[in-house]
């Protein structure tokens, strides 16, 4: 049964203020028509964080994790329907990355769920037309793991596919991950769960998904 529409605010934050105008780079209309109808997007800029001895190029995945969960601990809001994504540059212990996501087993980290990160270093290594498709991709996919989506392995170049051969990827969900926006109950979708997948919902069609990981760098 389809939900009830929702709007999900996506405030975007640049990793030091060399990544500041790239903020721009991301246009509604261009990443909203990927979801459903239900789910409606609110992108929204807000101001870069200044790290003190965070490189502007590179930054270290526990500084992620601390980027991440002082951005979202600190927000206070009623309505849960929000997440974070931080803009940087590439992620020291995975070159060659193009986004990263964190399950939150830990309870230390259970903040970070609400947030995931574009390694823009990486996806400007492309030539333009790519750059473009590829950063839409990366950006619905990471939305895809807030949502709790993991990966699915055997799905071809769809969104969740965890390693997507660049030129053959496709700007599409696969039935499965599609169902769970389409048609998953709010609290499965909802952003800050603390592990991707939808605990209950994995008989809800074919090997709902195929992996669980713990931490996504594709």
């Amino acid at each position: 049964m389809p939900r009830d529409p929702k709007v999900l605010r996506v405030y975007l934050q640049a990793h030091q203020e060399a990544h500041k105008n790239r903020v721009n780079l991301f246009r509604l209309e261009e990443i909203e028509d990927l979801f459903p109808p239900n789910l409606q997007l609110d992108l929204i800029p807000v101001h870069a964080v200044a790290m003190p001895g965070h490189s502007t190029a590179i930054i270290t995945e526990d500084q992620l994790r601390e980027c991440l969960a002082a951005f979202t601990s600190a927000r206070e809001e009623s309505d849960p329907w929000w997440c974070h994504v931080m803009l940087a540059g590439s992620m020291a212990e995975e070159p060659g990355a193009f986004g990263a996501a964190f399950n939150a087993h830990e309870s230390q980290w259970r903040f970070i769920r609400r947030g995931c990160a574009l390694f823009l270093r990486e996806i400007d290594d492309k030539d333009s037309p790519t750059e473009k498709r590829l950063l839409k991709r990366t950006l619905a996919h990471e939305l895809g793991h807030v949502l709790n989506l993991a990966h699915e392995d055997g799905a071809g170049n769809t969104i969740m596919a965890a390693r997507p051969e660049v030129e053959a990827m496709e700007l599409r969900w696969s039935p499965i991950s599609r169902a769970h926006l389409d048609e998953h109950e709010d609290w499965c979708l909802q952003p800050g769960g603390r592990w991707f997948t939808c605990p209950g919902h994995e008989d809800r069609a074919d090997d709902f998904f195929t992996r669980l990981v713990s931490r996504d760098v594709a």
